[in-house]
């Protein structure tokens, strides 16, 4: 019996990686805010140990996943994407970084 409990599913077609966004059922118990789990499947990633534990994973989804997903914009242009650096200062009280983008 599965304790996941679906936010969003998209099963995987030629073009695009299938996409789960999931609780578990036993983590919403005694917790307001328990985590959420992104299972993404048949996509380009690399996985680098940090220095201080944990670990920073890349992704390589295709344009139309990320947007599926709300990290992009549909009417963002590759080129008008702003790079962000290490400068920039980003709090869970941010907006989407998608929205702070320069729409064409």
């Amino acid at each position: 019996m599965s304790t996941k409990c679906s936010i969003k599913y998209l099963p995987a077609t030629p073009d695009e990686p299938g996409v789960h966004l999931y609780e578990e059922a036993f983590d919403r118990l005694g917790d307001d805010a328990p985590p959420v789990y992104l299972q993404l499947d048949g996509v380009a990633a690399t996985r680098d140990t940090l220095p201080g534990g944990g670990a920073s994973v890349t992704l390589t989804l295709p344009r139309k996943t990320a947007q599926a997903l709300g990290l992009i914009c549909a009417d963002l242009k590759p080129a008008m994407a702003r790079v962000l650096t290490e400068s920039d200062d980003l709090t869970e009280a941010d907006e989407p970084v998608a929205s702070r983008w320069t729409k064409a």
